[in-house]
C-alpha cells in the first residue's frame, strides 16, 4: 500500500500549521483540517477525549488510550472498556451539554456530526471529523489521531502491523485467476447491499471478492430477487445474528434461491461479527483476513 506521509497529505487531512512556541503552560499550539475540510485548532496533547463513533474508540483503546477517554456513544461495544465509559448520546444523538459537563480536551467525531460539532467549537471544545472512505485515509486518521493524543509511536506501530497484514492477503490475491463473484446482503426484504466508493467495497476488492454490486449508482443499493439471479453471484456473504434479515439456514432452503450458484455450491458465508466490516476502525483488517478466508481459504 502507497503510505502518505503527514506533511504531504491531501487537503483533507493536511496540518495545515505548527507550532511550539509557549502560551499558558508552555502548550503546544497548532492546527488541523480535517476530513471534512474543516480547520480545527488544538492546544497541548489531549489527556481527556470522547468519541462520537464506535470506530473512533476502537483506535483510541488501540493506541493504549484506555484511561484517557471518558466519553462514548451507545454504540461503542468494543473492547469490553468501553462498555464502562460515560455515554453522551447516539450517532445522531449527541449529548452536547453532557459533552461540555466532562470537559475534554478534544472530541474525536464522523462525518454527520457538524451541528454538534459548531455546537462544542462554540463552547470551546475542538472537535475533529473523521470519514475514512479507503485504507489509506483510515491509516492517515490513525496517525492523525496519534499525533493529537501523544501517541505517535503507538499510531505509528499501529498503522506498520496493519499495513503489513493488508499486504500479505494482497499478495495471496494476486495469485489468484478465477476471483469469485460476491454479492453482500445487507438486507434481504427489499435486497440491499453496499456500492462503490466505499469502504465496504474495498474490502471486498481487496480480498479478492468481485461484488456484483460495485458498479451500482449509490452507495447502498436495493434489487430484486430477478436481478441477484440473473447476476449469480459465486458466493452469498450475511452479516451475522439476523443482521441481514435472513439466516444461512433459511436462505440455504428457501426456494427463491436454489438456482444461484452460491446456494448450489454451498458457498454462502456469515460473517463472525458484523461490526468487523461496518466499522472503519483497526478490526477493518480482520474483516479482510475473514473474507478472504472464507472465500478461498
Amino acid at each position: 500500500m502507497e503510505k502518505r506521509h503527514i506533511a504531504s497529505m491531501t487537503a483533507m487531512l493536511l496540518i495545515v500549521a505548527f507550532s511550539a512556541g509557549c502560551i499558558s503552560g508552555g502548550d503546544k499550539e497548532y492546527s488541523i483540517v480535517d476530513d471534512t475540510g474543516r480547520e480545527v485548532n488544538i492546544v497541548g496533547e489531549a489527556s481527556k477525549i470522547v468519541s462520537l463513533s464506535p470506530a473512533n474508540t476502537e483506535i483510541l483503546f488501540a493506541l493504549g488510550l484506555d484511561d484517557e477517554v471518558v466519553g462514548v456513544t451507545e454504540f461503542c461495544n468494543y473492547p469490553a472498556a468501553a462498555l464502562e465509559k460515560e455515554k453522551v448520546g447516539g450517532f445522531s444523538t449527541v449529548d452536547v451539554e453532557r459533552i461540555i459537563e466532562l470537559e475534554p480536551d478534544v472530541v474525536f467525531g464522523e462525518a454527520g456530526h457538524e451541528d454538534a460539532a459548531e455546537q462544542l467549537t462554540n463552547a470551546g471544545i475542538p472537535v475533529v471529523l473523521f470519514k475514512a472512505m479507503s485504507f489509506d485515509v483510515l491509516m492517515d486518521d490513525i496517525e492523525m489521531m496519534g499525533q493529537i493524543t501523544g501517541k505517535e509511536d503507538e499510531a505509528k506501530d499501529l498503522v506498520e502491523d496493519l499495513e503489513a497484514r493488508i499486504a500479505a492477503i494482497e499478495d495471496q490475491v494476486e495469485g489468484i485467476s478465477d476471483k469469485k463473484t460476491l454479492f453482500f446482503m445487507l438486507w434481504n426484504d427489499p435486497l440491499m447491499s453496499i456500492g462503490p466508493n466505499t469502504f465496504i467495497d474495498q474490502v471486498f476488492t481487496k480480498a479478492g471478492a468481485l461484488s456484483i454490486s460495485g458498479d451500482a449508482d449509490t452507495a447502498w443499493p436495493m434489487y430484486d430477487m430477478e436481478w441477484l439471479i440473473d447476476n449469480d453471484p459465486d458466493v452469498i456473504l450475511l452479516s451475522p445474528h439476523g443482521g441481514s434479515g435472513l439466516g444461512k439456514d433459511d436462505l440455504m432452503s428457501d426456494p427463491n434461491y436454489s438456482t444461484i450458484s452460491a446456494v448450489k455450491e454451498g458457498r454462502v458465508f456469515v460473517m463472525s461479527n458484523e461490526d468487523l466490516l461496518l466499522r472503519p476502525g483497526p478490526r477493518i483488517v480482520d474483516a479482510l483476513e475473514e473474507i478472504f478466508n472464507l472465500i478461498y481459504g
